[in-house]
């Protein structure tokens, strides 16, 4: 029986999404959900693979509200008087080119994309500007890891990261492209690179089961 994957970007549209189909068709086996909902339920599919550092999409997800709370608290750290000596001459090298909400506009950027490797790229250049951004960015973001796993919780980019990994097996991605004969991306215009990567791989390798609405 074909069977096909809708995904959505809010949950409000996916709620719409559900209602529109749901009145034409039995939804039973058929996957209606969001970006994320579609990430954890790979997960959930796949939860002892190695490299998912434990994202097995069980875990809380933190509210995006509850996430920048955490990542607030992760950078606050950052004016306090007890930072080490390396921590703190990287943070007064980065103050001499840029202001205290520029610096964490920058770190925000890399939270966002060290899943495509910013981190390293950083490592690879001499620039002391760069290196001292590398250094405090590291910093933050391993406080802001202690912090979701002492709740046992997880963000979306987590979810995101953690789906991302799975996918990279070529054995998994098949299995996928053979059960699901559509993949539908609603509001398409509202992924990020690494949303789009995760559909593209979910998808067939032609794509040719892949429609993106938007």
């Amino acid at each position: 029986k074909a069977r096909f994957a809708a995904v959505s970007f809010t949950e409000r549209s996916t709620w719409d999404l559900r209602e529109k189909l749901s009145s034409k068709m039995d939804l039973s086996s058929h996957w209606v959900m969001t970006i994320h909902g579609l990430c954890g339920a790979i997960l959930r599919e796949h939860p002892r693979l190695e490299g998912l550092a434990g994202w097995d999409g069980e875990g809380a997800i933190l509210s995006e509200g509850d996430a920048a709370l955490l990542w607030e608290r992760s950078t606050d750290i950052l004016w306090g008087d007890e930072l080490s000596p390396d921590i703190e001459e990287a943070l007064n090298i980065l103050l001499e080119r840029e202001t205290r909400e520029e610096i964490l506009e920058l770190l925000g950027r890399v939270r966002e994309l060290r899943g495509f490797g910013a981190l390293d790229r950083f490592a690879e250049r001499t620039d002391s500007d760069l290196a001292a951004l590398e250094q405090i960015s590291r910093f933050v973001l391993d406080r802001y890891d202690r912090l979701k796993l002492r709740r046992g919780a997880m963000d979306f980019h987590d979810l995101e990261l953690g789906a991302d990994c799975v996918l990279r097996h070529p054995e998994i991605c098949k299995s996928y492209h053979r059960r699901f004969e559509l993949v539908l991306g609603d509001e398409f215009q509202d992924t990020n690179p690494l949303q789009s990567a995760i559909l593209a791989r979910f998808a067939r390798s032609d794509l040719s089961n892949l429609c993106g609405v938007g």
